[in-house]
């Protein structure tokens, strides 16, 4: 076993002044200006109890030496190509079942020290207490001859010279995106590159506008869904209605373990409008009263809901008042072999419930909007299936879902779930069609009842 310190401040800066030969009370400062507020989270919040950490000097990370070759090679500030990675756990002697995950630390003279990725194990972390629904993927890491697994979803922090908001979050996205789903992974040194649509001189940065945000994902052939927030209308049914659909993007987005990229327009101190990019990960619940965001910079953390840091729960009201103001769009990500968008499968359901025999009663359930869609992968699908009690179920039931168990499916499929007195109805249906095929595109010709939800959120050994 490896034996570790307390995590505080006062430990962490004197292991750091001798790794990093600055003073010790200019390190506190920027520690404590720059670094331990922003990893509030990992610690519970407020809630935090003891946490233990060990450092890993000489760590190789790719997005630091990008950022040295394509910029800071040039300047003369000096800087490691190596960074400090730091390993939590919640007991001193690490394990898989106590890692908490880890950050690393850029080495250059000004800041002395600056974050760079979070890799938190998202299964380990609580807010006020609160379990957190986020999507992960399986990491591996080695730690002095020990292999340790854990979910993670990782976090890229900007250094706002050539990298600021919108570049950080399409790294982090597109890492996960990769490690999840096979999807092309964007660098750092590949990113000038990727767009022509207004550009100007490079660094630093002004960051990407949504143009140029969409050139870079088409460019490395991730596909995407791109909607922005329309308030022509003065009219407050019509705002409302848009503001609805935005949120019903986001949460199938989130319920298909998939990010979403917003965009919005903060006034800040000086009250000069600033536009923004942030990701939602996950939500608290499956109840989706709050939304997890990561804010890789603070900033609407800080002007818009009052609060430190760079991760939080955040509520529908306070997103819907932001989004609400204008300027605002959403980015999802969206897996190539789909060919039924979201309103399309909503129109399909619905028009399913109402016209076949019987369905009366699971109609008027999803008008009430107890209503959950995702893009699920099949062998998912096919293994949440395999565990429903099929003990009271008719032969013709078993049937059914032995067909759907036994037939070829596309790589995803459009999983619909309705709340249903005290079950859960679904239907799965074939995103492969084209929105104007008049075929049944529903894989189950009977709704099958489970009494327990699928989630793509959580945290499967």
């Amino acid at each position: 076993m490896v034996l570790m310190k307390e995590f505080n401040v006062s430990n962490f800066v004197d292991d750091l002044s001798v790794i990093c030969n600055i003073k010790q009370s200019q390190l506190r400062a920027e520690v404590e200006k720059y670094i331990w507020p922003r990893l509030d989270f990992l610690t519970n919040g407020k809630n935090k109890g003891k946490i233990f950490y060990l450092i890993d000097n000489q760590y190789v990370e790719t997005e630091w030496k990008d950022m040295i070759s394509v910029h800071y090679i040039n300047t003369s500030y000096h800087c490691e190509s190596s960074v400090i990675r730091v390993h939590l756990s919640l007991d001193n002697k690490i394990s898989s079942q106590t890692y908490v995950g880890f950050f690393t630390l850029r080495k250059i003279d000004e800041p002395r020290i600056m974050l760079s990725y979070i890799y938190p194990s998202w299964e380990k972390i609580k807010n006020n207490n609160q379990k957190l629904f986020v999507m992960t993927y399986k990491k591996r890491v080695h730690i002095m001859g020990e292999q340790i697994e854990f979910f993670t979803y990782p976090l890229f922090v900007q250094d706002n010279i050539t990298v600021a908001c919108a570049q950080a979050d399409i790294i982090a996205m597109t890492n996960y995106l990769h490690n999840k789903f096979d999807y092309n992974k964007i660098r750092i040194s590949d990113l000038s590159d990727s767009y022509s649509v207004g550009k100007t001189k490079i660094y630093p940065t002004n960051g990407l506008n949504p143009l140029q945000m969409s050139q870079v994902f088409n460019t490395f052939d991730i596909p995407i869904r791109q909607k922005a927030f329309d308030k022509k209308q003065d009219n407050e049914k019509y705002i409302q209605q848009e503001l609805d659909s935005i949120r019903d993007y986001i949460n199938y987005t989130i319920e298909s373990a998939i990010p979403v990229l917003l965009g919005i327009s903060i006034k800040d101190k000086d009250g000069i409008n600033r536009k923004h990019i942030i990701q939602l990960i996950g939500h608290s619940s499956q109840t989706r009263e709050q939304y997890v965001i990561y804010d890789d910079s603070g900033f609407f953390l800080k002007y818009v809901v009052d609060k430190d840091g760079f991760v939080a729960l955040v509520s529908w009201k306070e997103l819907e008042e932001i989004i609400n103001k204008g300027s605002s769009f959403i980015i999802c990500p969206i897996h190539e072999k789909v060919y039924l968008y979201y309103e399309d499968i909503v129109s399909q359901l619905n028009y399913q419930l109402q016209h076949v025999t019987g369905l009366n009663k699971i109609n008027e359930a999803s008008k009430k909007g107890k209503v959950r869609y995702a893009l699920v992968d099949n062998r998912i699908i096919k293994k949440f299936i395999s565990s429903i009690d099929n003990n009271k179920r008719t032969q013709y039931e078993k049937n059914e879902l032995h067909k759907i168990l036994s037939m070829g499916l596309p790589h995803y499929v459009w999983y619909c779930e309705i709340k249903y007195e005290e079950s859960y109805v679904i239907y799965i249906a074939d995103p492969t069609y084209s929105r104007e095929t008049s075929k049944n595109i529903f894989i189950n010709e009977l709704p099958i009842y489970s009494d327990k939800q699928l989630s793509l959120l959580g945290y499967i050994k």
